[in-house]
């Protein structure tokens, strides 16, 4: 009988009653839906639209400088500014990122 716990039985038959049932561990649930994700996340191009709250009183035309400052930074906009402004490239190919650095 495969023991369900060991890798080798993991999605394989099991042989209780003669018949060959399917089963599925947790496990191997996960690392279907983890490799689904990826899959999705890597055919897809993100781009995100970030709502800034100008003041806390709803007041039109108003800007509450502080509180904007403190969701930028929040949201880590700053962190990307200062990214970008070093020189350092937000998206690479893997192919262009192994080019450039495979001496490190």
């Amino acid at each position: 009988e495969a023991d369900p716990t060991s890798s080798a039985g993991a999605g394989k038959a099991s042989s209780r009653s003669g018949k060959a049932a399917n089963f599925i561990t947790v496990a191997g649930q996960y690392r279907d839906q983890l490799n689904e994700l990826l899959d999705t996340l890597g055919s897809t191009y993100p781009h995100f639209i970030r709502c800034i709250i100008p003041n806390h009183k709803q007041i039109k035309l108003v800007i509450d400088d502080a509180i904007v400052l403190d969701q930028l930074r929040c949201n880590g906009v700053l962190e990307g500014i200062k990214i970008s402004r070093m020189g350092y490239p937000n998206r690479l190919k893997y192919a262009a990122f192994l080019k450039r650095y495979y001496l490190l």
